[in-house]
């Protein structure tokens, strides 16, 4: 991705483009532009809004390109085509481009299944100031052009849908934020079924999964917005929907690193049997 002018002055917005680097060779070849074609300071205000949304789904939100796991497939969003930033993939020899979604939100945070046959995002109809956006949904898009499926609608005090991880070759592991209380709402989704699991239903600091051992890490703190008051470290062991407690305290935590003083040895030792990963989370009393 390449931007020859850029900036956010609606001027600033027609050098965003699109394109991909041949190795060894060292030939870069067009795609296509990413941004709404021909707006300016003159155009109307709801244009020069959208541009503006377009340009921060392309380049800031979440990731505005990725490669598929196979590498057959480039993904990416752009407002070369509408009004609006919509989901698109292209083939690695760069022949077909095939528009995948064409809707009013700002499509973003793209992400590919293991399998390469589904395109995981989320879409937003404003990206805000910094106290959260205005979510619009969740979707997921089969890579192949043959449809698009709605998971779930985000609740209307949402302020963001995150994705974690894929936990499976169909199922996505996704949390809520809000702007008054975080992260919240941890779950899985199945992505071919749409059914939905709640995996942690409160608010907490910070979740994060192993891929080697399947298992799912929750760090929670006692804050007022949890009804319960639950803290500390909850793990759900791979394929299981219970959690076991691995400790009552709470503690600060940091993706990724060590940190200079490592936790406590015997939680280290623990964590590390149960879920070998001190090279993924470190913990701070």
């Amino acid at each position: 991705m390449t931007d020859t002018e850029p900036g956010f002055d609606p001027e600033s917005r027609s050098g965003l483009t699109l394109r991909v680097l041949s190795l060894p060779e060292g030939i870069a070849h067009t795609v296509t532009e990413l941004q709404i074609p021909n707006v300016t300071k003159d155009s109307s205000d709801d244009l020069r809004f959208s541009a503006e949304h377009v340009y921060r789904a392309v380049v800031f939100e979440g990731g505005g390109l990725a490669w598929s796991p196979d590498g057959s497939n480039l993904a990416f969003v752009s407002g070369h085509d509408g009004t609006s930033a919509d989901l698109y993939v292209v083939s690695r020899d760069l022949r077909e481009i095939t528009r995948l979604t064409d809707g009013p939100n700002q499509a973003y945070q793209i992400s590919w299944s293991p399998d390469s046959r589904y395109i995981f995002h989320t879409g937003a109809s404003n990206f805000g100031t910094g106290a959260g956006y205005v979510m619009e949904g969740v979707w997921v898009a089969r890579a192949d052009g043959t449809g698009v499926r709605s998971l779930y609608e985000p609740d209307p005090r949402t302020g963001a849908e995150v994705l974690v991880d894929w936990v499976a070759v169909d199922t996505a592991l996704v949390h809520s934020w809000r702007p008054d209380c975080g992260e919240n709402n941890l779950i899985t989704v199945n992505v071919a079924s749409g059914e939905k699991q709640v995996v942690w239903p409160d608010y907490f600091n910070q979740a994060t999964y192993n891929p080697d051992s399947g298992a799912i890490l929750i760090d929670a703190q006692d804050i007022d917005c949890n009804p319960e008051g639950a803290s500390g470290f909850y793990l759900i062991e791979p394929g299981g929907t219970e959690l076991e407690q691995v400790s009552g305290d709470e503690y600060y935590s940091q993706l990724p690193g060590l940190p200079a003083d490592p936790m406590p040895v015997a939680l280290e030792e623990y964590l590390e049997t149960l879920l070998e990963v001190e090279s993924v989370i470190w913990v701070e009393p």
